[in-house]
């Protein structure tokens, strides 16, 4: 089946198989893209898993379009941006407080 075919029947009738046939197909560009831009795994993986998670979630919107390369690698580079952003803001965060702790 087509990306556009599995993920219509995922969006009509909640088919866990479908999803997961999308989920193995496309999982290996999108953590490799969450990858080069985050440069940590554990990042990669939070961004992978969110990609899928808005793809499960706005499958309804997406059903229409018949491949979704372009839109899980657009995904995939926000995510990645996103877990990149907010683990810099924890890391900032943490430092200011050892700082703190240190006067």
């Amino acid at each position: 089946m087509s990306d556009g075919e599995l993920l219509t029947c995922y969006a009509a009738s909640g088919s866990k198989q479908a999803l997961s046939q999308l989920v193995e197909r496309h999982a290996p560009m999108v953590y490799a893209a969450c990858l080069r831009v985050t440069g940590e795994r554990r990042l990669a993986e939070d961004a992978t898993q969110a990609v899928f998670l808005m793809l499960a979630r706005d499958a309804r919107r997406l059903a229409g379009r018949r491949v979704l390369c372009g839109w899980l690698h657009s995904a995939a580079y926000q995510a990645a941006c996103r877990a990149r952003e907010q683990h810099s803001a924890e890391e900032v965060y943490i430092d200011t407080r050892e700082l703190a702790a240190v006067d």
